[in-house]
């Protein structure tokens, strides 16, 4: 919705039909979950791309919660894959205490790769998806992207038999 995409989850309105992945409006909860995780912390970070209108909403909506929750929220970037290590670097170098992932699909590409990075930081990481938490990752909080992929396909069947996309 932030995104513009669509006016509304419940109602896209126009032909679009369907259901979506997209997680960045999860951000503020993410962060609520890990702060429930580690009570105590009081530094948290956030590893985005802000070169995505998700990474930015994301980026937005983290630091209002963080605001709300009264904890400190750095963000760091990492618009494409060489700046992942580099960010997990920076990290190992601040006093942070729990990291968010953002959701993008530059992380997606090698999650077996973050997830190893994030291992060694040694601080609680959260993710966007399942397949984290199957690779390695502490835990994860967002769509069930198998589920998804069965409901386009439910979808894509009532429409090829006649039904109306919207």
């Amino acid at each position: 919705m932030k995104l513009g995409i669509v006016s509304s989850l419940a109602r896209p309105g126009g032909n679009a039909t369907g259901i979506t992945i997209i997680s960045a409006d999860l951000a503020p909860r993410r962060l609520a979950m890990l702060r429930e995780l580690a009570p105590n912390a009081t530094e948290f970070a956030i590893l985005t791309n802000h070169d995505t209108p998700e990474g930015n909403v994301q980026a937005s909506d983290a630091i209002a919660a963080a605001e709300r929750l009264g904890i400190k929220l750095s963000t760091l970037r990492a618009p494409d894959e060489s700046a992942i290590e580099a960010a997990f670097a920076k990290l190992s170098m601040q006093p942070v205490d729990a990291v968010l992932l953002g959701s993008c699909p530059v992380f997606d590409v090698d999650r077996y790769k973050v997830v190893k990075l994030a291992t060694a930081l040694g601080r609680p990481v959260i993710y966007q998806f399942r397949n984290y938490a199957a690779a390695g990752g502490l835990m994860s909080y967002g769509p069930d992207i198998s589920d998804a992929y069965r409901r386009a396909g439910l979808y894509a069947a009532q429409i090829l038999r006649g039904a109306t996309p919207g």
